[in-house]
């Protein structure tokens, strides 16, 4: 009797050894895991999609002047620093040349002018003289050709008297002085920058993606790298019709600068600008960027625990900002990812909690 009790107690050891080891032959080869990941709880925010830009301040009215013509700088009537009024004079070369040109070119028109009413009152006279109706017809067409080839030359030498003055188109500010009294200056040379400080606008580009984002009226805020602990309002006033090769086919956008008794934007400023695309209207649940995953097909999803085994949770996403995304699905399980960015997560995986 006592030898039975005893085989029958090593059966029922080698059974349970056997089903111990069958359960965890079958546990190693299903795959199962236990995977490390962290807690993540779902945030009340207000998401914003923003862009992010660098720009510069510019002056609405602003002039970079030079002379139409070559020269020797005779006189500037300016400095740096000069209120100038519109059409004011601010400097002129030496013109002597080119006030002997005009007198020449007058001259000369006067001749012709002259010429071809002599030829035509000859005619009321002399008419045999001249060869009659016909010849007199060709001479007066070749009498009006001198006169137009000299009204030409007069016309191009009064616009060259012209090219040796500068005068101010707009009613501003003396910001810059390329030149000086004697210096020999050619024709498109910089010789003074004006602008008009009253009236400043902060000058961003975007590429043709952002920029369709833009629209007229939005708010801004802009920091200049001359006060960056001090964001001043901004919003958009003016946006590109078209684009050139030689902006890199970017568009640019001008921003009103609001009014700050604390910070006076100088003109040529640089800093950046953060347009505020779009954004709820209250706080929503959301989640940050890297807590959201994505499948083959683009569909959103996030980790989510099911009685300690990792699940994969597909969701509707709303406004996707800059940092948080809108959850548009109610989830009452704990939601997780990984420890790090380089965790691998697959579903069915147990998972172990970090502290």
């Amino acid at each position: 009797m006592k030898l039975k009790l005893q085989k029958r107690t090593i059966v029922v050891i080698l059974l349970f050894l056997a089903a111990a080891l069958g359960i965890y032959k079958f546990t190693l080869g299903s795959g199962i895991k236990t995977i490390p990941v962290k807690k993540v709880e779902m945030q009340k925010r207000v998401v914003e999609k923003t862009i992010s830009v660098s720009g510069k301040v510019k002056a609405e009215k602003d002039a970079v002047l030079s002379f139409g013509t070559s020269g020797r700088l005779a006189a500037i009537k300016i400095k740096e620093g000069d209120e100038v009024k519109e059409n004011q004079l601010l400097a002129y070369l030496d013109t002597y040349t080119l006030k002997s040109n005009l007198d020449a070119a007058k001259l000369s028109l006067d001749i012709a002018r002259t010429d071809r009413d002599i030829f035509i009152e000859n005619y009321k006279t002399h008419v045999d003289a001249i060869g009659g109706e016909d010849e007199y017809y060709l001479g007066v067409r070749k009498q009006n050709e001198t006169v137009e080839k000299a009204e030409a030359t007069y016309r191009a030498a009064r616009g060259g008297l012209a090219d040796g003055y500068i005068y101010s188109p707009i009613n501003g500010k003396v910001i810059e002085i390329s030149k000086e009294e004697g210096e020999s200056v050619i024709i498109g040379e910089t010789v003074a920058h004006v602008a008009d400080l009253t009236n400043l606008f902060f000058e961003i580009s975007l590429d043709q993606e952002d920029f369709g984002q833009v629209k007229n009226g939005m708010i801004s805020e802009i920091t200049l790298d001359s006060f960056p602990n001090t964001p001043i309002e901004g919003q958009v006033i003016y946006l590109q019709d078209f684009t050139t090769e030689d902006q890199d086919n970017d568009f640019k956008i001008k921003l009103s600068l609001k009014e700050d008794t604390n910070i006076v934007p100088r003109l040529g400023m640089t800093g950046d600008a953060l347009l505020l695309v779009e954004k709820t209207d209250q706080e929503v649940d959301a989640l940050i960027y890297d807590e959201i995953f994505y499948d083959e097909e683009n569909n959103p999803y996030v980790w989510i625990l099911d009685g300690g085994t990792i699940k994969r949770r597909y969701i509707e996403i709303g406004l996707e900002g800059d940092i948080y995304t809108e959850i548009k699905t109610p989830i009452n399980m704990q939601i997780v990812v990984g420890v790090d960015p380089d965790t691998e997560i697959l579903e069915g995986y147990r998972a172990k909690l970090a502290e």
